[in-house]
């Protein structure tokens, strides 16, 4: 999937790749597993988040968000990133070449998907009919808010002053 920009000698320490990433033939995976087993737990940890990102803008919307932060931020670079044919190869030559241009998209294309409805959900007004509010459920709703705030601040005003 990752097999271009992944294979290359950017993406790891060049010192500790044996072997040119032209060579590697296109399904072998081998050398890059034996690098990824060699890496210590942090740095598996920062490459594994890398590629969370890069998965999460390897999609059609995503990709417009960085072509548009790409011409935005470095439009030097903009010829470069559409020779790339898949769109995760696209994602992970944007974060080599210009690091800040895939922050800045990846925080884009989250707040676009926040946005979409994915992970919340849009009232447009108010319920349908009036809401009763009774003595017992201000008592209940008093009585949490002590339970929360009394450990926290020492206090709690249970009743408007």
């Amino acid at each position: 999937m990752f097999h271009g920009v992944l294979s290359s000698a950017e993406f790891f320490d060049p010192t500790r790749l044996q072997l040119r990433p032209d060579d590697l033939p296109k399904h072998e995976n081998a050398p890059i597993v034996q690098l990824w087993e060699e890496l210590d737990e942090s740095q598996r940890w920062r490459i594994h988040v890398v590629l969370q990102d890069v998965h999460s803008l390897a999609h059609e919307g995503g990709l417009r968000v960085l072509a548009e932060q790409l011409e935005w931020l470095c439009p030097e670079y903009t010829a470069e990133f559409i020779k790339w044919e898949s769109w995760p190869d696209k994602v992970l030559w944007a974060y080599l070449h210009s690091p800040e241009t895939f922050d800045e998209a990846s925080v884009f294309a989250q707040a676009d998907t926040l946005t979409s409805g994915r992970y919340w959900n849009r009232w447009d007004g108010l319920p349908p009919r009036r809401i009763t509010v009774t003595e017992k459920h201000t008592r209940a709703l008093q009585d949490e808010l002590c339970d929360y705030y009394w450990p926290i601040r020492g206090h709690c005003r249970s009743a408007p002053q």
